[in-house]
């Protein structure tokens, strides 16, 4: 069964949400329903190629864990609920897709860890 579980904390910065990808059971290939992408009813793709990713301007992708191993616990920031809301939606929609109903998405206990930022792994 495939899953995609984040956690998060919104207590950090009053005007963003920071989150990171917690556990992921299946990477590249094998992530989506026949391929590295899982295309979303909502209008966003996830993505297993390389490191995690959320970017707003990134045209609906969010990039979760792939190949490159050294970065899965990497920090991400959102800056609205409004992002916020679209990641945790395409996050149960795969969840939900792949029958891991019961499965909780979410973890707002988020282990107080040094922020790595994204910008620093991205080509």
């Amino acid at each position: 069964m495939k899953c995609l579980i984040l956690e998060y904390n919104d207590s950090i910065k009053s005007n963003s949400i920071r989150f990171r990808i917690k556990d992921q059971s299946h990477r590249c290939s094998e992530f989506g329903r026949s391929n590295h992408r899982f295309d979303c009813k909502i209008g966003i793709t996830l993505t297993s190629c390389g490191i995690p990713d959320w970017t707003e301007t990134a045209a609906g992708l969010f990039f979760v864990r792939g190949h490159d191993h050294c970065c899965d616990n990497v920090y991400m920031e959102c800056s609205s609920e409004y992002y916020w809301a679209i990641i945790k939606n395409a996050v149960r929609e795969y969840n939900n897709y792949f029958g891991n109903y019961g499965q909780c998405i979410i973890d707002e206990n988020m282990d107080p860890e040094p922020i790595i930022p994204v910008e620093l792994f991205t080509l």
